[in-house]
């Protein structure tokens, strides 16, 4: 029995043990004005919406 707990406890991976992580990726290839928005206001609203969050 403490063979087999050992065996599931080894098969599970050590990332699924440690803290949770997560990422973020902005792959906005337009750096044109948003519509509405100047490029540098929008990008201003983005950061501090991040900054806030």
């Amino acid at each position: 029995m403490n063979k087999l707990i050992a065996i599931i406890l080894l098969s599970i991976p050590f990332q699924a043990i440690g803290q949770p992580t997560i990422s973020f990726t902005f792959d906005d290839g337009v750096t044109a004005d948003y519509p509405g928005y100047p490029f540098e206001v929008w990008n201003s609203m983005l950061l501090d919406k991040l900054d806030s969050a």
